[in-house]
This record gives C-alpha cells, structure tokens and sequence, in this order.
C-alpha cells in the first residue's frame, strides 16, 4: 500500500504510526470506561474523596448517568467538578444532570460541551438552574441548543445568582437568541 504521511498541525506521522496511536487510544478509553462502574460503586459508599468525575469521551449513555448520579442526588458525595463531553446522551440525559443541579449543594462546574442535549435539554437544565445556588461554571458549547432553549437559560439567569461563566459556543443560535441573553 506504500507509506501514506498524515499531517498534522505540529508533525507528520506515518499511517502504521497513525493506526498504532488510534488502537493505543482505543485501549485506553476501554479500560477507563470498565472503571466506571467502580467509581460508582465509590460513590455509593459515599466516598467523599471523590470530588472531580471526568468522563469525558468514554460513550457515557443515559443509564450510565442515572447511575452515575443517583449517589450525587441522595447527597452521598462531595462532588464538585462534573466533566461529561463527547458522550452519547440527549435531552434525556441533559434531564437527569437537570435532577443533580436543582438538588445539589456541591458541583461548582458542569461541562456538557458536544452532546446532542437540543433546546428540550437546555430547557430541563435552565429549570434546574432557577433552584441552584453554587454552580458556577457551566458548558453547553456544541449541543444543538435552538434559540427556544437559549431564551429560557436567559430567563433562569435572571434567577440564578451564582453562575459566572456560561458557554454556548457551537449551537443554532440567531441574533434573536444573543439578544434574549444580554437582555
């Protein structure tokens, strides 16, 4: 087949170089997913040395996140940092991180960026955040957010007191959606 050359932005690589990155990466993304259920375990022991949960990119489904937060919503933990991008969940999912917001007392940081949550999802968030008194950061840059879902985050800020930073960046909003925020 010859030596294919892919480049990118800092070096090239050969393609067997390539294949070889991608398998490594596979590998590890599989063995981090199978810890899942063990950090869920942790936390439903109420390990409370446990504060940051990052799953980011490990094909974290809704059954996955109703697991994974039903320790978080009983109070069980002191978690306080939740990073789930590039994952595979929807308004559903975005409904189940909405029950963590409106109960939880702990997570200061929430990123959702590049799941497929939609207006529905931003919707059932921007509820939960009209109750949240503590999150502060929080990422919804690239999940389809229509300017349905991005007026009613708008209307939550106005309740929501502790949110300082919060990321849109990637979604399908108009100009009537950016208006509905900085008003």
């Amino acid at each position: 087949m010859g030596n294919i050359a892919i480049a990118f932005a800092t070096s090239t690589i050969s393609f067997s170089e390539f294949v070889e990155v991608k398998r490594q990466k596979q590998l590890e993304n599989k063995r981090v997913r199978s810890l899942i259920p063990t950090y869920i375990a942790r936390l439903n022991r109420s390990d409370e040395t446990i504060t940051t949960i990052n799953l980011n990119g490990l094909g974290v489904d809704t059954n996955i996140l109703r697991l994974l937060t039903a320790p978080i919503n009983r109070g069980q933990t002191c978690v306080t940092e939740l990073y789930l991008e590039h994952n595979w969940f929807g308004s559903e999912g975005a409904a189940v991180v909405a029950r963590v917001l409106s109960h939880n007392i702990h997570l200061k940081i929430v990123s959702l960026s590049h799941n497929h949550i939609g207006g529905i999802g931003a919707m059932a968030i921007a509820n939960a955040l009209e109750q949240n008194t503590v999150l502060q950061r929080l990422n919804l840059g690239y999940c389809e957010i229509d300017d349905d879902g991005v007026k009613k985050l708008a209307t939550s800020l106005k309740k929501n007191h502790s949110l300082k930073y919060l990321n849109l960046e990637g979604n399908f909003v108009s100009s009537e959606g950016v208006r509905s925020l900085l008003n």
